[in-house]
């Protein structure tokens, strides 16, 4: 049997449709991105006062962040989470905070990678899973800046966030 170029050319045409259509049908649903957002304090042991948008956050009021009696809000940034993909904010001391949101837990919380990298140097805060509430925010510090330290506070969603949760 000889089959013609136009033949053959519609066969694989059809043949890849029905591979697409598979591959599109076994992938799962795409989600929306999460809203985040990213503050960057800068804690510092000389001096005293805090950022009238720092006051309400009681984490900050609290070991070990009140042994900095002046906090400096430096930065507050947004973010959009999408699951399984990387967002990185640009840290004032020439750094990036790499997150990469994994998953929300079936209680509501959100599994989130946090670290800290130089570009061409090894990571200063290797990869850490956190596990958040909604609209709760988590904290990282330890980065030197200006003579001072960075307070890194990263806020995942909302209480009115809706991600499907994990099974």
């Amino acid at each position: 049997m000889r089959t013609s170029i136009p033949g053959l050319t519609w066969l694989l045409a059809c043949a890849l449709s029905l591979l697409s259509a598979t591959a599109w049908a076994d992938a799962p649903p795409a989600e929306g991105p999460v809203a985040g957002t990213v503050m960057v304090v800068l804690g510092q042991s000389e001096g005293k006062g805090v950022d009238a948008a720092l006051a309400k956050l009681e984490a900050l009021h609290k070991p070990p962040f009140d042994s900095f009696p002046k906090k400096t809000l430096l930065t507050n940034s947004s973010v959009a989470l999408t699951l399984g993909k990387e967002a990185e904010v640009d840290l004032p001391n020439g750094r990036k905070l790499r997150l990469v949101l994994l998953e929300k837990t079936s209680e509501g919380r959100f599994r989130v990678s946090v670290s800290i990298n130089r570009t061409g140097k090894q990571d200063y805060l290797p990869l850490m899973t956190v596990v958040a509430a909604p609209g709760d925010p988590f904290f990282v510090a330890g980065q030197k800046h200006q003579g001072g330290t960075l307070i890194i506070g990263i806020t995942v969603g909302s209480a009115a966030t809706s991600l499907p949760a994990k099974p």
